[in-house]
């Protein structure tokens, strides 16, 4: 799906009065901890499209076991991602 049909469907979807509509791009990562197992991770990078560039993205973290956190919308997925506080998953 190219940016330009993400945005129309981001567009189509705030015209029926959606709140907030994202497109969301799901990742599975390994985390290590020391002296215990990898920990695995779902990470989700939530994209709001274009219409609103400084809160573009949003990270969402979660672990098997049901903790996670999340970001603010920021205008990097880079921010985003590092804006997670990750000891909330320990």
């Amino acid at each position: 799906m190219s940016n330009t049909e993400i945005e129309a469907d981001l567009g189509f979807l705030k015209k029926l009065h959606y709140l907030s509509p994202a497109h969301v791009t799901t990742f599975v990562c390994y985390r290590e901890k020391p002296g215990v197992a990898p920990q695995k991770l779902l990470v989700e990078i939530h994209d709001f499209g274009e219409s609103n560039p400084a809160q573009r993205y949003m990270c969402v973290i979660k672990t098997q076991d049901g903790r996670g956190d999340s970001s603010n919308t920021m205008r990097t997925v880079e921010s985003a991602i590092a804006s997670v506080k990750i000891l909330h998953l320990n």
